[in-house]
């Protein structure tokens, strides 16, 4: 489904690459989500800042080329603002892009399994610490997110 996917797949195959897929996310996760969220969805081991991210890169870097697939949003701010590593005479960047109008369908296709059904109590509990602090625990604020997230089931 991934163009991107591939892309790290045959630089993999190539045998001279390290690769490294979406290695970002467990970094800008950390900003938004809550670490019960976060430890379900990640390896222990996986960078839990852009620092530790961009360190492992570096060391790897030390004994063979590496490949980092990752998404854009994810590395936005880390890259924006760390201006020695972009400029970096051995780091070079690839950009893929896809027609949105594709990419929509795509993903709309590929979360089918997601929208029939609704997430549980724990996974609201944590996106609305996440988002609302101290007052997640509200009753009434799970009720309506829960409504929220079945109005958008029926679409």
């Amino acid at each position: 489904r991934c163009l991107s996917t591939v892309f790290l797949r045959s630089m993999h195959a190539r045998g001279d690459f390290e690769t490294m897929n979406d290695p970002a996310l467990r970094a800008y996760w950390s900003a938004f989500w809550s670490d019960r969220l976060i430890k379900s969805r990640f390896k222990e081991t996986a960078p839990k800042t852009f620092s530790e991210l961009k360190q492992e890169i570096l060391n790897k870097a030390k004994h063979t080329n590496v490949f980092v697939k990752d998404m854009s949003f994810s590395v936005e701010n880390f890259l924006l603002h760390d201006h020695d590593f972009i400029n970096k005479k051995n780091v070079h960047f690839v950009f893929l892009l896809r027609n949105p109008h594709h990419a929509t369908i795509s993903l709309y296709n590929a979360s089918k399994h997601v929208r029939k059904t609704l997430p549980t109590k724990e996974m609201l509990l944590s996106i609305s610490e996440s988002i609302f602090g101290d007052d997640a625990n509200n009753e009434d604020l799970l009720r309506i997110i829960h409504k929220i997230l079945a109005m958008r089931q029926k679409l």
